[in-house]
């Protein structure tokens, strides 16, 4: 389309200045599914609440200045906006009374390093069997040691900056190893736990944040360790922790095929879209689900929450499990066929191991 002619009225003005913004938000959506060409496309792809609330806005603008065939590519869009946003949603998962009752919760939290508030935050935490905590800096060590009432088993590696990790258990821990995720020498932890017989591997991570090329690339790095990682473990499988990369982003997707894992929040229905933990003073259809637990194996979430803490700029994630011996059970047919579909907006590729 060609630059509109000096002499066209505010309302024409106005039409272009809408499909101009349109245009922009479709392409933002195509570039954030193409990371696996480009891999800074990633950027796109965690904001498809947002493009849809700006697209319905300017499409309602359409309508009202009767600009009809300018409404009709803003229904497009509209449209491709929830079919992205609801992608990652719609699949089918096991049925979690055809598993058993064997539970076990887990929580995970940023706290921010630099909050302050370290008894009000321990106290105001879910009790889940076990507490991942992120960022906590060297100043809680008092109200940690304080903590051990209710978690009697703690792994510290507190730290003033954002890499600090902090673990709270029970007696359902049996051993538990520290690692690192390089580059960025960023502390991860390795659980094995015992939930009344049925062995569990739990990886607690706090990944790069990608606010840079480069720390994007290091971020991307780490997956691919913690994918050679998880390929090397059997059984039942627990992935969580703040992955700064959102539900849509294609490289997270790409991690959980290549490991088979599955997000709570496709359990959850379209529910999971408006269960984003960053930033938490935005609004729930605004906030970007990077805080995650991901899971393999005989396990299925029943029960989910947000949980908010004084001074941490994410929401808690608190989530209930429950799991079952057979790590290769099978599935229904019609089940297995959709959990292993792809919605046609995520623009899959099919990959296979090497």
């Amino acid at each position: 389309m060609g630059a509109p002619p000096a002499s066209l009225s505010p309302r024409l003005i106005l039409n272009w200045i809408c499909l101009l913004g349109l245009a922009s938000i479709l392409g933002a959506l195509l570039l954030g599914r193409l990371a696996f060409l480009f891999q800074y496309f990633d950027w796109f792809s965690h904001f498809p609440s947002t493009y849809l609330l700006v697209a319905t806005g300017l499409t309602i603008v359409l309508l009202i200045i009767r600009q009809w065939m300018s409404s009709l590519f803003g229904f497009f869009v509209v449209t491709f906006c929830l079919l992205v946003l609801a992608g990652p949603f719609t699949t089918i998962r096991m049925n979690p009374d055809r598993i058993g009752d064997t539970k076990l919760t887990v929580a995970v939290l940023n706290v921010l390093a630099s909050n302050q508030n370290a008894k009000a935050t321990l106290e105001l935490l879910p009790d889940a069997d076990v507490v991942g905590l992120l960022e906590t800096p060297t100043s809680w060590t008092t109200a940690l040691d304080e903590a051990e009432q209710r978690w009697p088993r703690q792994w510290r590696d507190l730290r003033d900056n954002p890499t600090g990790m902090t673990i709270l258990g029970g007696d359902q821990i049996q051993s538990a190893h520290w690692f690192m995720l390089t580059p960025g020498a960023m502390p991860a932890m390795h659980l094995e736990l015992n939930v009344e017989g049925i062995p569990v591997h739990l990886i607690i991570v706090h990944t790069m944040s990608p606010q840079s090329p480069g720390m994007l690339n290091t971020r991307d790095i780490q997956f691919r360790q913690l994918e050679n990682m998880l390929d090397n473990l059997e059984g039942n499988l627990i992935l969580m922790g703040d992955l700064n990369a959102s539900t849509w982003s294609p490289s997270l997707q790409l991690l959980m095929k290549k490991t088979g894992l599955r997000s709570f929040r496709a359990s959850s229905g379209t529910d999971g879209a408006f269960m984003g933990t960053w930033p938490r003073w935005a609004p729930a259809w605004l906030r970007i689900p990077i805080d995650h637990c991901l899971i393999r194996g005989d396990i299925e979430p029943v029960n989910q929450e947000l949980f908010l803490v004084p001074g941490a700029d994410h929401l808690g994630l608190y989530v209930e499990l429950v799991m079952g011996e057979h790590s290769t059970r099978p599935e229904p047919e019609e089940q297995a066929r959709r959990n292993h579909s792809h919605p046609i907006p995520l623009f899959w590729r099919h990959v296979t191991a090497d």
